[in-house]
C-alpha cells in the first residue's frame, strides 16, 4: 500500500543532503521497513521524483520535479490540503503533484 507521508519524507531526506541523495539499503531478508522503504523509493522514481544512482543502486537521489513539489507543499499549506485532497479523490500521486507544481507555478 503506498503511505504518501513517507513518500515526502523519503523527498524531505534527501532535499537535507548536500547532494540531494540518501542510502536506501535493502538486502535479502530485509526488514519489513527496509521494504517499505524500498519500495516507496521506488514510486517515486516511477513518479520522476527521484531516481537511482548509477553508480549504486542503493542511492536514491531526487530530481528537480522532485524539488518543485516539495517546494510547492513546503511554502503553501494551502497547496499540501489542496494534494491530500487530490489523492484522497483518488489521483494518483504523480498526477495530483504535477497539479499542484502547476498550480503554485499560476501563482507566482
Amino acid at each position: 500500500m503506498r503511505d504518501v507521508n513517507l513518500l515526502i519524507l523519503l523527498l524531505k531526506e534527501m532535499s537535507a543532503t548536500d547532494l540531494g541523495v540518501i542510502f536506501v539499503p535493502f538486502f535479502g531478508g530485509a526488514s519489513s521497513e527496509e521494504q517499505k522503504r524500498k519500495h516507496h523509493a521506488e514510486l517515486l522514481v516511477d513518479a520522476g521524483h527521484a531516481v537511482w544512482n548509477d553508480l549504486d543502486e542503493n542511492m536514491l537521489r531526487i530530481t528537480n520535479q522532485g524539488y518543485d513539489f516539495l517546494d510547492a507543499i513546503e511554502k503553501s499549506p494551502e497547496a499540501k490540503k489542496q494534494f491530500f485532497d487530490l489523492i484522497k479523490k483518488g489521483l494518483m500521486y504523480a498526477d495530483a503533484a504535477q497539479r499542484i507544481i502547476e498550480y503554485m507555478q499560476s501563482i507566482t
